[in-house]
């Protein structure tokens, strides 16, 4: 025994270089294998007869086929389509668009959106890769109108293709034949759908558009600073304010259902004239009407006139009058007697020159402004 053992290790070493070449010769037969099994996957969308339906010009899928599009990796051991709405509350019909992904190549496939129940559809793809039409390549993106009642939604997304590897792979709870399309006893196997649910979102309540009843003051003038607005109506909560054309702007406002107070301040430069004041909350906008007036002339105040009194028959003697507010005044005398000649005007002094004729008696000084 030991002999023949001795024997077979001297064969070896006088063959190894042919043991090379054979190892060698396996190696390229397997790769030629592998390069076969490749090739033959690659023309699966042919030889399982996708091409019988997709006809020309359709682009071929590996997503259209089960273990691609539904599963991460060729293992097909777990299912990893899934999906995100791209809000968690919406408002009653407001648009819910959603983003699905999953499989492990690349292609095409149906994407379909149902609602809770799983079998009422809300939207699928588009596309026309497939040749048939509503197809969509990961991430996809459907969109449908939220529900109109409040409450709490779940809506499932699901992958849509042919489960020809149905023998190797994973399939869901939700896994559902497409009753319209088994082709039995052919080289396809079953189409159908892979469902998953969404994350949860909510539709809330519509919010009441809010009104204005009134508002006071409905006019402030330019110049004005923080001046108190308040408005009254209903649904204000949440409120925004604006006024329409520049020149106004608002501070921090007090809101409630009911009421709204907010500092309000006109830029001196401001246009006078018709304004809109807008209300605007999630349920909607109000309008009310607004002016802005033109800014108030002060009064004109005297603290002095020098010299405070002419002797009869002055002539051109210049009298200055000291105050505030005196831009734009004119000067009249009570005395028909006296008269001045060209004032020079600021606003804080008046100075002109004044004659008195002979036959004048006590003079009054009145300053107006024009």
């Amino acid at each position: 025994m030991q002999i023949v053992i001795r024997s077979i290790r001297s064969k070896l070493k006088i063959t190894s270089t042919a043991s090379v070449l054979f190892f060698c010769a396996v190696v390229l037969a397997g790769f030629q294998l592998w390069g076969t099994e490749a090739q033959a996957q690659s023309n699966y969308f042919t030889s399982m007869g996708c091409v019988n339906c997709h006809m020309a010009p359709v682009v071929a899928s590996c997503n259209g086929c089960h273990s691609h599009g539904t599963h991460p990796t060729s293992a097909k051991s777990t299912i990893n389509v899934a999906g995100t709405t791209n809000k968690a509350s919406y408002a009653p019909g407001e648009t819910v668009t959603v983003t699905m992904t999953g499989g492990y190549k690349n292609g095409w496939f149906r994407a379909t959106l149902f609602a809770p129940d799983g079998v009422t559809e809300l939207a699928r793809s588009t596309g026309t890769a497939s040749g048939m039409g509503n197809s969509t390549t990961y991430p996809a993106t459907l969109t449908a109108p939220a529900p109109t009642t409040p409450g709490t939604y779940t809506w499932v997304i699901a992958w849509y293709g042919n489960k020809y590897d149905a023998s190797g792979a994973a399939f869901g709870a939700k896994w559902t034949p497409d009753p319209n399309n088994t082709n039995t006893g052919t080289a396809n196997a079953e189409h159908g759908w892979e469902k998953v649910n969404l994350p949860s979102f909510t539709v809330a309540a519509a919010t009441a558009a809010p009104t204005i009843s009134s508002i006071s003051p409905t006019s402030m003038a330019q110049g004005t600073t923080n001046s108190t607005l308040t408005i009254s109506g209903t649904n204000l909560i949440g409120a925004t304010l604006a006024f329409s054309g520049t020149g106004i702007t608002t501070g921090t406002a007090t809101v409630t259902a009911t009421s709204i107070t907010v500092p309000v301040t006109v830029a001196a430069t401001a246009t006078t004239g018709a304004r809109t004041l807008t209300v605007t909350t999630a349920g909607g906008s109000a309008s009310s009407a607004f002016t802005v007036t033109a800014a108030a002339i002060p009064a004109p105040t005297v603290s002095s006139v020098t010299p405070a009194s002419l002797v009869q028959g002055a002539v051109n003697q210049t009298v200055t009058i000291a105050g505030t507010n005196l831009t734009g005044a004119t000067i009249t005398f009570s005395n028909a007697g006296v008269t001045h000649g060209t004032a020079t005007v600021t606003a804080t002094s008046i100075s002109m020159p004044v004659s008195v004729c002979s036959g004048a008696h006590r003079v009054l000084v009145n300053v107006v402004l024009s």
